[in-house]
């Protein structure tokens, strides 16, 4: 073998084993830390280990099993109805002569264009008033909006890269304009709209911000707390939530936070 394919089996040698450490590393640093009962400098490992946090988690009277199940459902139902609004939007921007096409791909990266919080708090005023605070249906309609930015963009790539050849062909075949959308162009789009799928399934599983915003429900007798409703559900400081609910008990939705 010569030097210079020496050199280049290392150099690819090297890049994924780089590549594996980007990728399992933190996973690995973080199973090591969930049998890391006790863990303090200057030691390079964990000092004792033990399986108390993990008891703590999926004891009965953890629920965690329950809460996994509803960040999975919620998931789920925020893909299905993401897509069922994506697609139809994706090819419409890919395939018709709209007069705004670049302001509409633009409102969609709206959500993602302020802070989180700021939107999450005018979000849940409008759930309270509307009776949405508290439910599935919030919740999902919350991760809806910011699903959409990645659903919609890459839906509509996926469409516009479709070769309109193939559905004239199928046109002229006598295949009617809604059969050769499921069997030509939605089956060669597949693909980009599965990623778009995965893309929004990883985000809203794992994000936070807004089910602590829109599932915190409040009392009907509740005004005290009416200028900043989600305050209390978003705010870190378990001492900050007290004093703020401690002076507003006729509210139910802080009271149950701050416990």
């Amino acid at each position: 073998m010569s030097p210079r394919a020496l050199v280049s089996g290392g150099a690819k040698a090297a890049l994924i084993l780089a590549l594996a450490f980007a990728i399992f590393g933190p996973l690995a640093n973080l199973v090591l830390w969930s049998v890391a009962e006790r863990w303090y400098a200057p030691f390079k490992l964990p000092v004792v280990y033990g399986m108390r946090y993990w008891e703590t988690v999926f004891r009965p009277t953890g629920d965690a099993m329950a809460s996994l199940g509803m960040s999975v459902w919620i998931a789920v139902l925020t893909v299905v109805v993401s897509l069922a609004l994506a697609v139809p939007a994706g090819y419409a921007l890919a395939r018709l002569k709209l007069p705004l096409r670049t302001l509409i791909m633009i409102a969609f990266l709206m959500p993602q264009a302020f802070p989180s919080v700021a939107i999450y708090i005018n979000v849940a005023r409008i759930f309270y008033s509307l009776g949405l605070a508290g439910t599935v249906t919030g919740v999902v309609l919350v991760h809806v909006a910011h699903g959409l930015v990645y659903s919609v963009w890459i839906a509509a790539a996926a469409f516009a890269a479709v070769d309109r050849d193939l559905e004239l062909a199928a046109r002229n075949m006598g295949a009617s304009p809604l059969t050769t959308f499921f069997t030509v162009t939605l089956p060669l789009a597949a693909p980009g709209v599965v990623a778009s799928a995965i893309f929004v399934f990883l985000g809203r599983s794992t994000s936070s911000p807004a089910p602590s915003s829109s599932a915190c429900r409040r009392s009907r007798r509740c005004r005290c707390c009416s200028t900043t409703p989600a305050w209390a559900a978003t705010t870190r400081s378990p001492r900050s939530r007290r004093s703020f609910c401690s002076s507003r008990p006729c509210c139910s939705c802080c009271s149950s936070s701050a416990s």
